[in-house]
């Protein structure tokens, strides 16, 4: 078994939480650095790449499930597609946040 056969179930919950912290990390800090210079269009589509990587991971935590033949790996892959779920459900809402709310609404 090599070390990407290993990886590849813990895919989703990696990539997904890599998508959570780039969106939140990036999108908070130039939402409240540069309040009045940050666009929409900016946070949106720094959420819409988190949203992107969650999915990819969540899709190799599925195929690694489908290829798996352990039982372990199983529980891992279907573990970690419910964690890059729950990961874009977050992205979704603040990135959601960030369109809806108006800027400097602090």
């Amino acid at each position: 078994m090599s070390a990407r056969d290993r990886l590849l179930p813990w895919s989703g919950l990696l990539l997904g939480a890599v998508g959570w912290a780039m969106s939140g990390q990036w999108g908070a800090a130039r939402v409240t650095d540069a309040c009045l210079q940050a666009w929409t269009l900016d946070t949106a589509l720094i959420g819409i790449v988190g949203l992107l990587l969650a999915a990819v991971g969540a899709g190799l935590s599925l195929a690694a499930d489908r290829a798996a033949q352990a039982a372990t790996a199983h529980f891992v892959a279907r573990l970690s597609i419910a964690a890059a779920a729950m990961f874009a459900l977050a992205i979704l809402f603040h990135t959601a946040a960030t369109v809806m709310i108006p800027r400097c609404f602090s």
